[in-house]
């Protein structure tokens, strides 16, 4: 009984994380593979900081598209005399807005008529702010990770 308890909760939580741990790397090489000639224009060090989802000073605007995508929204503009464009990377945060639904309905020549109480789970969601990247000259001049 142990053994099958166990096979179900490896089924159950363990292939589910083994699948969505590989699926930021999966990302990267499906942009590399659409992009193989982006990808081969970069030196050594960018390569391995696009495989490892790193970013630098001096990288290229293609190496950060590889490594991140592309922005949610990005701005340009004009600081201290220098042109800028700042990427804007978003993600989807679930809050969950559950809660207790009482029911209602009405009395018909049959009975009852109405829909039930219950719960609910399902998730409302929150854009937020992810990563804020900063080139100067198609370069990366600086960037924040949101936390």
């Amino acid at each position: 009984m142990k053994n099958k308890q166990a096979i179900l909760t490896f089924l159950l939580l363990g292939i589910p994380c083994l699948f969505l741990s590989s699926c930021a790397t999966d990302a990267i090489q499906r942009r590399i593979d659409k992009n193989p000639e982006m990808y081969s224009r970069l030196n050594a060090d960018d390569k391995q900081r696009v495989n490892s989802k790193k970013i630098a000073q001096g990288m290229s605007k293609e190496a950060v598209f590889l490594a991140f995508g592309g922005p949610s929204r990005s701005a340009k503009g004009l600081k201290n005399g220098k042109h800028y464009e700042r990427w804007y990377y978003t993600r989807l945060t679930p809050d969950y807005v559950g809660g207790y639904y009482p029911g209602y309905g009405r009395y018909g020549p049959r009975g009852y008529y109405g829909y039930g109480a219950g719960f609910s789970a399902f998730p409302d969601y929150t854009r937020e702010l992810e990563a804020i990247v900063e080139f100067r000259n198609n370069k990366v001049y600086g960037w924040e990770d949101v936390r």
